[in-house]
């Protein structure tokens, strides 16, 4: 008999440690942390454009399109420099807008990604000091974002015929042309010492010898001056 009652008392204790184990667990879940997965997409980013799809057009770095009566936009590839002495390649692409909206095209420097962009709410600007600020409509580039055009959407088409539109909103800062871009310098300025020969410098206040030797002389026009045997000579 005592051995089946220290059996009963056995039974009944786990039953008690098994009864408080579930309690605890379920006054206290198990902590679970939820995996880090990043942004889904760039704030203001355009959800459904298609981006980084190349494309055979050639033209100027960044220069924005519409090769037809639709939403399809063209982006010409080509470098970008992104401040520096960073140079970056914007691949050719296309990106599908929806219609009757309008679009900042960006290319962003720190993620390296090409998209549209449309406009968020900001606070705007109080009408007195003790205003609140009226609502305002924005629409610009933000951290390492280099703008290349505002598109806006008709009912039909991106940037041909109505209301739609396509502008250019390249800086020559960052997208300085097809060719290299050189040092200017005016006559007075130009350098005379420490100066390799076959450098070239673009003088902004030169003029170009007419006759006899090419020389640099003082004047007002824009003329390469070239650093040849020790002698400034403008051409």
């Amino acid at each position: 008999m005592n051995q089946l009652k220290r059996i009963g008392i056995c039974l009944t204790v786990l039953a008690l440690v098994f009864g408080m184990a579930a309690i605890f667990t379920i006054v206290h879940p198990r902590p679970t942390h939820a995996q880090f997965v990043g942004a889904t997409q760039v704030p203001g980013f355009f959800g459904n454009g298609v981006n980084a799809v190349v494309n055979a057009a050639i033209g100027n770095a960044g220069a924005v399109t519409n090769p037809a009566s639709n939403g399809i936009m063209l982006v010409q590839g080509g470098s970008v420099y992104c401040g520096g002495g960073s140079v970056q390649t914007i691949g050719q692409s296309t990106l599908n807008l929806s219609l009757s909206t309008t679009y900042l095209f960006v290319w962003n420097c720190n993620s390296e990604l090409l998209y549209a962009k449309t406009a968020v709410v900001g606070p705007g600007s109080p009408v007195s000091t003790s205003s609140v600020g009226t609502p305002a409509t924005i629409l610009a580039p933000g951290g390492g974002e280099i703008a290349l055009a505002t598109v806006v959407c008709n009912g039909t088409a991106c940037g041909n015929g109505g209301n739609g539109s396509i502008t250019d909103a390249r800086s020559t800062v960052n997208f300085p042309g097809a060719g290299i871009a050189i040092n200017t310098s005016t006559f007075a300025n130009l350098p005379t010492t420490n100066v390799t020969d076959g450098t070239i410098i673009l003088c902004s206040s030169c003029a170009q010898p007419t006759t006899g030797s090419a020389t640099c002389g003082s004047g007002a026009a824009n003329v390469l001056a070239v650093r040849v045997a020790a002698t400034w000579r403008c051409y």
